[in-house]
């Protein structure tokens, strides 16, 4: 059984969304536009800051949850509850079945921050977000092409 759900992300003012990467750990804001979507040859697959390689993986922990939370509500819940049912009908005279299932049915959505400052990457023409206080080169988010950061100008 395949079932489609589709969750949205909050974004900051400028359409931004915080991303976090697996290795270091530090957070950084990328935008995505309905024709970026599309565009399956330029995903997010490098860190910023340490250019970590990697698929799919740049979510933040509170994304993480709130994503499972929303899962849960919406399929394996509903799902258990179904299942409670059928077994509640199988009681008779001899054996009685009653159930109750637990689990949250509502998520909260997390926060999008107005943090980090902009910056852009001429190599694959992508803007991103850093930290305030970055001072080391940087890794472009689509190519990994290190860039030599000097600071905020």
């Amino acid at each position: 059984m395949k079932t489609d759900l589709e969750i949205s992300l909050p974004t900051d003012s400028g359409g931004f969304i915080t991303r976090e990467c697996p290795e270091c750990r530090k957070k950084f804001k990328v935008k995505y536009s309905e024709a970026k979507k599309e565009e399956s040859s330029k995903p997010l697959s490098f860190c910023p800051y340490c250019g970590f390689r990697g698929d799919n993986c740049f979510w933040t922990d509170e994304q993480v949850e709130y994503i499972k939370k929303i899962a849960v509500s919406k399929v394996v819940g509903p799902m258990l509850d179904q299942f409670g049912k059928q077994l509640e009908n199988t009681s008779n005279n001899f054996l009685k079945i009653e159930s109750f299932t637990k689990y949250p049915k509502h998520a909260i959505v997390p926060k999008e921050s107005e943090d980090l400052r902009k910056f852009s990457f001429d190599c694959c023409k992508e803007t991103i977000k850093i930290l305030e206080n970055w001072d080391s080169n940087l890794f472009c988010i689509i190519c990994g092409k290190e860039v030599e950061f000097n600071g905020w100008r």
